[in-house]
């Protein structure tokens, strides 16, 4: 009796294609991987970000995919086989590119090959998919290359005092040319 109801229960499986996943994979560092996913089946990837840290991502498939974002909490909702529908921070469905950039830690992103979604693509068979995360850093560039803070209030100062110093030189003339001062008085009349 336990046989026929395991083979029945196994039969019932086979019949009914399952939300299956190989596991959410940690990402912590550049990585790039490439697979076949499977008719009915979806992979994640939780991508861990540290301060001054942006992580691209960029994804392509040989066909049509859905490309989801999630957080951890958003992600057991989509889990969910119950779940009819499922929230998401940004979604790409019918889709064989997919970029995403952020500076926010702990994002999942599932690539899916399901009926999960309504709006979603219909699976057509097994699909080829490349995934490259990149991590960039947001820091500025060496202080070498930028100007120092003085910079703003000096050289506007300098060249303000050698405007009004050559002025005042051309309008003042030495006592023993006197004459100049009167042909420059005539000359800016």
């Amino acid at each position: 009796m336990r046989r026929v109801f395991l083979i029945a229960a196994l039969a019932l499986l086979a019949a009914f294609p399952s939300h299956v996943a190989r596991g959410v994979e940690d990402v912590h560092a550049n990585f790039e991987r490439s697979a076949t996913l499977e008719e009915g089946a979806w992979d994640g990837y939780q991508v861990y970000v540290l301060d001054e840290v942006r992580v691209r991502i960029d994804i392509r498939a040989s066909g049509d995919l859905d490309f989801y974002v999630f957080t951890s909490a958003l992600l057991a909702r989509y889990e969910d086989p119950s779940a009819t529908t499922f929230p998401t921070i940004h979604a790409v469905e019918k889709s064989s590119r997919f970029q995403y950039n952020t500076t926010a830690c702990c994002r999942v992103f599932a690539i899916d090959n399901t009926v999960k979604s309504p709006t979603g693509q219909i699976p057509d068979g097994p699909e080829y998919y490349t995934i490259e995360v990149t991590y960039e850093s947001l820091t500025t560039p060496p202080t070498s290359f930028a100007l120092p803070a003085w910079v703003s209030w000096a050289y506007p100062a300098a060249a303000v005092s050698l405007i009004g110093g050559t002025t005042y030189w051309l309008a003042t003339p030495p006592r023993r040319n006197r004459h100049a001062s009167r042909q420059l008085r005539e000359f800016l009349k």
